[in-house]
């Protein structure tokens, strides 16, 4: 690109009041006081690459919990019981998705799925991992193929 029209480009940024890191938006002027972000494991809790088995990223799996969860509740205050079924649910479908593509075989010893939220109180930080839902092990019949 010319050298002239970068520099008329950069005069009507600053004059529409787009350019970074003058930007009138405020995204990140002031940050949540909480936070959230999933995570799946195995039966014996160790961690699992989850783009990578499940072909899915976990921030997809907390949209599609929380879209579900809002489907499940109906339009009130979801309950504990309705947080536990939408997690279920979305853990059953991720995973169905990911063995039909051959991409994953579910472990022996099942899938765990967690949430953990962060909470900012002044300075301090607090943290709480919570089970949302647990798929249970597979168990292949005597004989079965694989």
């Amino acid at each position: 690109m010319p050298f002239k029209a970068v520099i008329l480009i950069a005069v009507f940024l600053q004059f529409t009041k787009e350019a970074f890191p003058f930007s009138h938006f405020p995204m990140y002027s002031s940050l949540s006081p909480s936070a959230d972000y999933m995570f799946v494991t195995d039966g014996n809790d160790q961690p699992i690459p989850v783009i990578g088995a499940l072909g899915t990223s976990t921030g997809t799996m907390k949209k599609m919990y929380k879209t579900r969860m809002k489907a499940v509740a109906k339009g009130r205050k979801p309950t504990a019981a309705d947080k536990a079924v939408a997690a279920r649910q979305v853990l059953a479908v991720v995973v169905e998705q990911a063995v039909s593509t051959r991409r994953f075989a579910r472990p022996d010893n099942g899938l765990k799925l967690y949430r953990v939220e962060i909470l900012r109180s002044g300075e301090r930080i607090q943290m709480s991992t919570k089970l949302l839902a647990m798929l249970p092990a597979v168990v292949q019949p005597r004989g079965a193929l694989p």
